[in-house]
């Protein structure tokens, strides 16, 4: 299973830690591209939330092509 197909099955809004684990980025790059906006997430009770699906457009926006 890839990793857009695990993300979709999560079944739960993921935390940053779940995620950067998933697309083997750093918590820190993570909190950064929330900061400036270029991933989709949501505050919640004050922490920081992916929703899967929204995650899973990005991430195949993100993605280029091999050639």
């Amino acid at each position: 299973m890839g990793v857009i197909e695990k993300i979709k099955s999560t079944g739960h809004m993921m935390t940053v830690d779940e995620l950067s684990d998933l697309i083997s980025i750093s918590s820190k790059t993570l909190y950064a591209k929330v900061k400036a906006g270029t991933i989709p997430a949501t505050r919640i009770a004050g922490s920081i939330r992916f929703d899967p699906a929204l995650v899973a457009d990005w991430l195949e926006r993100q993605t280029v092509n091999a050639i």
